[in-house]
């Protein structure tokens, strides 16, 4: 069994936070670098049950209008809080209106997560350092 404590948990939780940071800057900037926003419909969403101790996703179909024409697409991301008829806001690549994602919530929210992450492992490395400090301090006396 590998133990997951002191260093090799903080290596740990780093890499699960560069691995969030990367994903969100990705969903967020380079996947959409180009796209235009327009709102769109949820005209269906598909339930895909999950196996185990998995939980069931959601993946919602969406209806948009480009140009006068009418698209549909399905979303790359799962939520059990879409619901058909609900208007949300996606995403289009004006080259090809046919491809579609969504507005980039999510990787906000990665980003957001890994950064705390971070910030939580620095934060509580700088106050163990600085205790190391001050017991090596207070033992010299």
């Amino acid at each position: 069994m590998i133990s997951l404590r002191g260093p090799k948990l903080k290596i740990f939780a780093a890499v699960l936070a560069v691995i969030a940071l990367a994903a969100g800057i990705y969903n967020t900037f380079i996947q959409s670098r180009g796209f235009v926003k327009t709102t769109a419909t949820i005209v269906d969403i598909e339930r895909n049950f999950g196996s185990g101790d998995e939980s069931d996703t959601f993946t919602p179909t969406v209806e948009y209008t480009v140009d006068g024409k009418t698209y549909t697409g399905k979303l790359n991301q799962s939520s059990g809080s879409y619901r058909i008829g609900q208007t949300i806001t996606v995403l289009y690549d004006p080259n090809d209106p046919s491809a579609v994602h969504g507005d980039g919530t999510f990787g906000i929210i990665f980003i957001a997560v890994g950064a705390v992450i971070l910030a939580f492992i620095i934060f509580t490395t700088v106050k163990e350092k600085q205790g190391q400090r001050t017991a090596s301090t207070c033992g010299s006396i």
